[in-house]
């Protein structure tokens, strides 16, 4: 699975995922595995068949096509009105509290699991 050719996108991105998730939890183990799972799931962009490959740009070599720039707008629209939505519900008093950064992780989930959804379900 493993191409020779993207060997500088793996590399970079694994430089890229540890500090991601050293910031996010701290020097810990457990950021050691959400490292190696950001890095993973970077691995599974480049090799799920879902963007075209530029291997002139070997660092940068995912490019979306009309389709996959389609999808990225709705998960986008559909995850900034699922943190919109949230927001003006932590404004009201309602019996459970709403941080922003709930509501905020919310959103990337919804981003994420949407575009695989929409990406998945083609």
């Amino acid at each position: 699975m493993i191409k020779r050719a993207f060997l500088f996108y793996y590399l970079s991105r694994a430089v890229l995922s540890m500090p991601i998730a050293f910031l996010v939890m701290g020097v810990t183990w457990k950021a050691m595995i959400v490292g190696a799972v950001f890095w993973g799931m970077f691995v599974w962009y480049l090799h799920s068949g879902w963007f075209q490959l530029d291997k002139e740009h070997p660092v940068f070599p995912l490019r979306r096509d009309a389709y996959g720039r389609e999808v990225q707008r709705k998960a986008l629209i559909m995850a900034l009105l699922v943190v919109a939505m949230g927001s003006l519900l932590s404004w009201f008093p309602i019996p459970l509290p709403i941080s922003n950064s709930v509501i905020l992780a919310v959103g990337v989930a919804v981003f994420f699991l949407s575009e695989w959804y929409l990406l998945l379900r083609a």
